[in-house]
C-alpha cells in the first residue's frame, strides 16, 4: 500500500461500510508486503469515516511487515488488529 494504491483501498473500505446493517469492515492485511505513511493515513481516515457511521474497522492477519510498522508507529493500539480473518469476523 502506497501513494498510488492507498486512495483505492480507502475508497473500497468506505464503500464496504455503506450497506445497511454492516457493523464492521474487515480488511485482510496478510498480503500487504509494504506500507508507507500514506497507507497509514488512509487507514486512519477510513477508521474515522466508519466510526461516524457506527461501523468499526478491523484489520486481520497483518503480514510481518505490517505488524512491524504498526508496532513501531504505535498504530497497533489504535486499530483493532486480529490474528486471523476469522477472528476479526467473529469478534
Amino acid at each position: 500500500m502506497d501513494l498510488h494504491t492507498s486512495p483505492k483501498v480507502q475508497g473500497a473500505i468506505e464503500r464496504a461500510s455503506e450497506n445497511n446493517g454492516v457493523g464492521a469492515v474487515v480488511v485482510d492485511m496478510s498480503g500487504v508486503a509494504f506500507m508507507d505513511s500514506t497507507a497509514l493515513s488512509a487507514l486512519v481516515r477510513s477508521k474515522d469515516a466508519l466510526q461516524k457511521r457506527g461501523v468499526s474497522l478491523r484489520l486481520a492477519a497483518p503480514s510481518d511487515a505490517v505488524d512491524r510498522i504498526f508496532s513501531v508507529t504505535g498504530f497497533k493500539d489504535f486499530f483493532e488488529v486480529f490474528n486471523s480473518r476469522e477472528a476479526a469476523i467473529s469478534a
